[in-house]
């Protein structure tokens, strides 16, 4: 499937090859990922994606992928451990000069059904990342209201916590800002022109917790 040019972009930056389109290439057959021990992932266990029920998509054909040109798998798809639904790659792309990294996941990372699960995947691919000492405080389930969202741009966040900082990432881990404020419990962020899936870090004195915000 796919022109010369898209399978030398997925085996190359993606560093995937394509196996089915469903798993066991039978359509809503699996719905369910489990994390492979001796990973970065390891300690996730289950994660469950939507099957049409929780409130964003039926993912009835999640791809089975395999690992290609030096990356590894990380998940695999519940009673088929040969059949991957995540990878992972550390080194240098075509045309690169320094090292660089990539996750790659067979589903969408926003039908994982469970919201700490979903936080907690997120958070172990910043930790594969290298993106931030900070991600080693604790997460809690602090009570924060990030509203609209979706929005057009302009997000209120509010909580029952002080916030010291929040943090601004895109799904492909580019941090796109900082705020540092001081004990506030509310804190207004303008997105400007950026549109999609925003990853917000909240931080407070000692914990964080993650909040996710669509932005049209």
């Amino acid at each position: 499937m796919g022109s010369i040019d898209d399978k030398y972009f997925f085996n190359n930056y993606l560093k995937s090859t394509y196996l089915y389109d469903a798993v066991n290439n039978v359509s809503s057959s699996c719905y369910q990922a489990e994390a492979i021990s001796g990973t970065f992932a390891e300690e996730l266990g289950s994660i469950l994606f939507d099957n049409g029920t929780f409130n964003t998509y039926n993912v009835a054909y999640p791809d089975v992928i395999e690992p290609v040109n030096g990356s590894f798998p990380f998940l695999f798809y519940l009673a088929y451990p040969e059949q991957y639904a995540g990878v992972a790659y550390t080194g240098i792309f075509p045309g690169g000069i320094s090292e660089g990294k990539i996750v790659y996941l067979g589903f969408p990372f926003e039908t994982i059904v469970d919201s700490i699960t979903r936080n907690d995947l997120l958070g172990e691919v910043f930790h594969y990342f290298d993106l931030s000492s900070d991600l080693e405080l604790s997460r809690v389930p602090y009570i924060t209201k990030v509203f609209p969202n979706p929005s057009n741009g302009l997000v209120y966040i509010k909580s029952e916590q002080k916030i010291q900082k929040v943090r601004i990432f895109n799904l492909l881990g580019e941090e796109l800002g900082i705020e540092s404020v001081v004990n506030v419990d509310s804190i207004c962020l303008f997105f400007k022109q950026n549109r999609g899936v925003f990853l917000i870090y909240i931080y407070y004195e000692d914990s964080f917790s993650i909040e996710k915000v669509i932005i049209r």
